[in-house]
């Protein structure tokens, strides 16, 4: 299913991809832009309703696609009659990317270092858990946070933290137990160089645990957050005045039995709360999966909303840098599927270069006995809506545009969007405070359409240059001529 549009200037799409036979089971877990504009996905591909053991077989699935979600390659990686899933993914300072996988091959964690062709550099496979979230550190090492154990009912299973180098040696390895079932589910390196791990652990229920540590993984403190049944959390950030903010789900008794809400929780920098919030759009159930910061300073949710009939859609929220709602977008019935039951969910959101937003997750269309899952990804606009377009018009603007970089501050590269009516000739050019050109990133006839350029915060004599305001001007032969401000920060 190809849904290719546009809106106010932006790109926007809602794209299928995977196998549709009944009974395959593809789906993304994480989704990153990449430095062409383009995107790159990670998730899985494979029969998941199957007779063989532990619920099927499946391998790692890669997407690279372009920055209308055309496919540029794809790449799986797994073992024969076992299930392999990346559930997270990040960049590394090469351009290239570690993907964290769960192997049943060996019930354990696999990580896999690709390059930006999706061509495999190394694999590192560890006597752990379940592998949650991946990130990179700021010494171009990594940080995995899961589950070391198994939840079975005679089995513990704790959180765990590993930290890594940038080619995938362990340099030391933490355990956090406190009752009977943890797993950690989200990690941040905060501000002090140190980590927050967001997790759960069982007690009269499931509950939220935060632990904070040093940069050597030393517990400093840890909360627990109690609800009423079962409470888990998916994403935590660092907030500007050094506190928490966690997004998740909520589990209570209601009209309809057991309802779950998204749960947002703030605290203070010593993990003490400062209030929360639910959130119910649908009849019995709202999920949310990922939680990322903008760059105009507040957040973005993606997860799932229900409905009376078990349809359920891709739910955005926007909150804004006082973590106050701005507005919220449901994407999955309006796009017309038929079907006896559908099912969309977003499992992962990032922000785009043009202000839009990029997500990954499934549809899940039932036909009376028959089904299929497809991962999606989906492109809006920045405020999470998809607008139709004539198709020969969906690759053309309708403006010049130079656009924020982003990320905004960033270290080491980022992203310069600009969108080109017409064909013209275009120089980008980076100067100083002082107005002192620090290096010409183009200076050639570009064809029309959206145009996407990466600055590596090196001069023209490839130095790298020092933290500072930057400004970078964009100009044409057609006569626009536009400046904005950027920040580095290294």
């Amino acid at each position: 299913m190809i849904i290719p549009q546009i809106s106010f200037g932006q790109i926007t799409f809602f794209k299928t991809y995977g196998d549709t036979t009944e009974s395959h089971y593809d789906q993304g877990y994480a989704v990153l832009q990449t430095e062409d504009g383009g995107y790159i996905v990670a998730g899985e591909t494979g029969f998941y309703w199957t007779s063989t053991p532990y619920h099927g077989y499946g391998d790692v699935y890669l997407i690279r696609t372009d920055a209308f979600g055309d496919t540029l390659w794809t790449k799986t990686y797994g073992d024969v009659n076992a299930r392999e899933v990346a559930y997270s993914m990040d960049k590394t300072a090469d351009g290239g990317y570690t993907v964290c996988a769960y192997s049943e091959a060996h019930w354990g964690l696999w990580l896999i270092k690709i390059d930006s062709k999706g061509d495999s550099l190394w694999t590192k496979k560890f006597d752990l858990g379940k592998g949650n979230h991946i990130i990179t550190t700021s010494d171009g090492g990594f940080v995995i946070t899961g589950h070391e154990g198994y939840h079975l009912p005679d089995n513990n299973a704790d959180v765990y933290l590993l930290k890594l180098d940038s080619n995938g040696n362990t340099q030391w390895q933490k355990k956090y137990d406190k009752n009977l079932i943890e797993e950690g589910t989200y990690v941040q390196q905060t501000s002090d160089g140190g980590y927050i791990v967001a997790g759960i652990t069982s007690g009269r229920s499931l509950d939220i645990w935060l632990i904070k540590t040093d940069s050597k993984g030393d517990t400093l403190w840890t909360k627990t957050y109690d609800g009423d049944y079962i409470d888990e959390p998916h994403s935590i950030l660092e907030t500007k005045d050094g506190g928490y903010f966690i997004a998740g789900e909520y589990t209570e008794e209601g009209e309809l039995g057991l309802e779950l809400h998204i749960w947002l929780l703030k605290t203070n920098a010593q993990g003490d709360t400062l209030w929360t919030r639910k959130i119910n759009n649908g009849s019995w159930g709202d999920y949310a999966y990922a939680m990322k910061k903008t760059s105009d300073g507040g957040y973005i949710i993606t997860g799932e909303t229900t409905y009376d009939n078990f349809d359920s859609d891709i739910y955005l929220i926007k909150l804004d840098e006082e973590e106050n709602y701005k507005w919220f977008s449901t994407i999955g019935r309006n796009l017309g599927e038929n079907g006896d039951e559908k099912n969309y969910r977003g499992n992962d959101i990032a922000e785009t270069a043009d202000g839009g937003y990029i997500i990954t997750g499934f549809k899940w269309i039932w036909f009376g006995w028959d089904e299929y899952q497809d991962l999606c990804l989906l492109k809006v606009d920045y405020e999470g809506q998809l607008s139709s377009v004539d198709e020969e018009k969906e690759k053309i603007p309708s403006n010049f545009t130079l656009s924020q970089n982003y990320p905004n501050t960033f270290n080491p590269r980022t992203t310069i969007a600009f969108d080109l009516p017409e064909e013209s000739h275009v120089t980008l050019t980076i100067y100083d405070v002082m107005g002192r050109e620090i290096v010409r990133l183009l200076n050639e006839n570009q064809p029309a359409g959206f145009r996407h350029v990466v600055w590596d915060g090196k001069d023209k004599s490839g130095q790298t240059v020092s933290s500072g305001i930057y400004l970078y001007t964009l100009k044409t032969s057609t006569g626009f001529s536009e400046t904005k401000k950027m920040a580095l920060m290294r």
